[in-house]
This record gives C-alpha cells, structure tokens and sequence, in this order.
C-alpha cells in the first residue's frame, strides 16, 4: 500500500500517523513529494489501493469508506 502523506502537517505526521503505520500487519510505502506522487492514479475523496506482485501493478481499485479499504487491504475484496 502507498499512502501520500505530503500535505499532512510534519507534526502530526512525525508524532500520530507515523507511529500507528508502524504497526501495520503489511507493508507500507510512504509518498513524501508532492513529485514521487504524481504518477499515481487518483480519483477526488477516494482512496486507491494498488495491488503489486513482483513489483507490477496487478490491479487499480478505489473505495470511499474505510471499511471497504480495510477489507481490500486484508485481502476479502
């Protein structure tokens, strides 16, 4: 999963968000720069969950509700 975290604030980033991503069961990668994030397919107030295997992007899928991210994610969608 990629997360673009580039306009959350440093502090909230450094000391809340960073510290629970740690704890994730599955990896995450971290956009930073606002130029390591423009490539990535978006659509307004959804998130999109990429799925990699060996490093290619194997499917594109966007939700709106976190419960239907978390089950993505967990690998039941």
């Amino acid at each position: 999963m990629v997360a673009d975290i580039q306009q959350m604030p440093t502090l909230i980033a450094r000391f809340l968000a960073l510290p629970r991503m740690r704890e994730y069961s599955y990896p995450l990668l971290l956009c930073r720069k606002k130029e390591n994030c423009s490539g990535l397919p978006r659509r307004p107030d959804q998130v999109t969950v990429l799925r990699l295997e060996a490093l290619s992007v194997r499917s594109v899928r966007y939700a709106n509700q976190s419960a239907t991210v978390r089950r993505m994610v967990e690998g039941e969608l």
